[in-house]
């Protein structure tokens, strides 16, 4: 569980409170890193045109949750295709750039030909690397795939250095 999910059991069993709003953070290459309260069933769209007001521009999505099993993989491909085509049109209306970031084991793009194969959806769709996320692929193999087509940024992680972007 993550601190929000802890905060949210928290919170129903001990006030009986209901659900109500998520807590976005955003952070990165921002002036002012920030989190924010949404309301629950809050669009992208919104999400993203509040970021844009306070200067973010470039968002990172990723393509799925898992487990995914070989059988339901085709439908999950497919649902996230026209997912990325809405969020391509999203960005188009607010000036932002959205790349799609590379999964580990059976999330959708864990590797370099079924992430190209989801940005293709859109040429405005960019691609961001977690090196991390490179259980299967070479890092050198993977960028040397998609850097000349739609690379957008690297995320390197670290254990002792933390997250950060190039």
């Amino acid at each position: 569980f993550n601190v929000e999910t802890v905060y949210n059991i928290y919170r129903a069993l001990h006030e009986a409170a209901p659900v109500t709003e998520k807590y976005i953070t955003i952070t990165g290459a921002v002036k002012n890193p920030v989190t924010l309260k949404a309301p629950l069933g809050c669009t992208y769209g919104e999400l993203i045109a509040r970021a844009r007001e306070i200067g973010v521009r470039r968002f990172v999505v990723h393509p799925s949750a898992e487990p995914h099993t070989p059988e339901e993989r085709p439908d999950r491909v497919a649902a996230c295709k026209e997912s990325l085509v809405r969020l391509a049109e999203i960005g188009r209306r607010n000036d932002a750039i959205i790349a799609v970031e590379d999964l580990p084991r059976t999330c959708l793009g864990n590797c370099s030909a079924e992430l190209l194969d989801l940005v293709s959806v859109d040429d405005s769709l960019g691609i961001c690397c977690d090196t991390n996320h490179l259980l299967g692929e070479d890092l050198i193999e993977f960028i040397t795939k998609v850097v000349l087509k739609r690379f957008s940024k690297i995320r390197q992680k670290s254990r002792r250095s933390g997250d950060f972007c190039k």
